[in-house]
């Protein structure tokens, strides 16, 4: 994995984060709360998950730029009250859709929005 996201281990999650969210108790405006085993087990997923193919180029420029930064978002368009679904549990939907959003309009589809409502 190229390195997007810092790297974190699980015991610093499980020290910092599940503590927290016990803590708090109950969270203002979501609906997925997942227990600490639960989350434990995501966490453990995501960093055993297989790693996906870069292009070796691609794997090259990045290597050789480390501190070059990029963004996309100009391959979406975002409306912050339209992707708002207030408690319907849902959220989880949006990221894919825009990533979806994004890479079509990457390769040319010109889609702006993914979204259940596009279809």
């Amino acid at each position: 994995m190229v390195g997007i996201f810092a790297t974190i281990s699980v015991a610093q999650i499980n020290a910092t984060g599940l503590e927290e969210t016990e803590r708090r108790g109950q969270h203002e405006g979501t609906i997925m709360r997942p227990d600490k085993e639960t989350l434990r087990k995501w966490i453990e997923a995501y960093y055993s998950a297989p790693q996906t193919y870069i292009v070796p180029e691609i794997r090259q420029w990045i290597e050789q730029h480390p501190r070059i930064s990029f963004a996309l978002l100009d391959h979406l368009e975002y409306d912050p009250a339209e992707r708002n679904q207030g408690y319907c549990g849902n959220c989880w939907v949006w990221s894919g859709t825009g990533i979806l959003g994004i890479a079509l309009d990457v390769q040319g589809g010109g889609v702006k929005t993914a979204s259940l409502l596009n279809t």
